[in-house]
């Protein structure tokens, strides 16, 4: 489907000779890391579960069936319902499953881009990139707290990481007109 590319389809000649990129979809292979993500994040009722074949191991086999597939579906329902795009005005990103967040972050926003990697990144082979914009920074400073990213695309590969890295940053200098050319 043309209108949602999968990052991972993108050769670095795409890359040099366009930065843009469509709207498109994190890869495929991203699906794992919602899932090992989501089980993380409930992994207390993973023990829970467990408890339970010590008082009534019939419903454990149920329990833990429904658990592994509410995983599995929100992972795929968060991967398919996640999509952005840089075009020649910024970034914008789009995501949400009963809630629909869209965020544009315009080229002269763009404050920092940092491309993180925790240990489930590295060994997957991801990256995560966080966008602090101007406003954000502001409006932390005023309420004397840290920064929160303005953006961020997770479970993307450290190359693709790079490439948004060096197109938000030199879209926010200005220089991406003189260095790329537009399609």
């Amino acid at each position: 489907n043309a209108a949602h590319l999968n990052i991972n389809d993108h050769t670095s000649q795409d890359i040099v000779s366009n930065p843009y990129m469509p709207r498109q979809t994190l890869g495929t292979d991203a699906i794992l890391f919602f899932i090992l993500t989501y089980w993380s994040k409930t992994f207390l009722m993973f023990i829970l579960i467990l408890v339970g074949v010590f008082l009534l191991p019939s419903v454990f086999i149920f329990a833990m069936v429904a658990y592994l597939i509410g995983i599995v579906m929100t992972a795929l329902l968060v991967h398919n319902n996640f999509h952005f795009q840089i075009n020649e005005d910024g970034l914008i990103i789009e995501r949400g499953i009963l809630y629909k967040h869209t965020v544009s972050v315009p080229f002269e926003q763009v404050q920092n881009v940092n491309i993180e990697r925790a240990i489930i990144d590295r060994i997957l082979g991801f990256s995560r990139i966080s966008i602090e914009t101007a406003g954000a920074a502001v409006a932390g400073a005023i309420a004397g707290a840290v920064p929160k990213a303005e953006a961020y695309i997770p479970a993307i590969h450290l190359d693709k990481a790079k490439h948004i890295h060096d197109v938000l940053l030199d879209g926010a200098d200005g220089t991406i007109d003189g260095i790329y050319k537009k399609h």
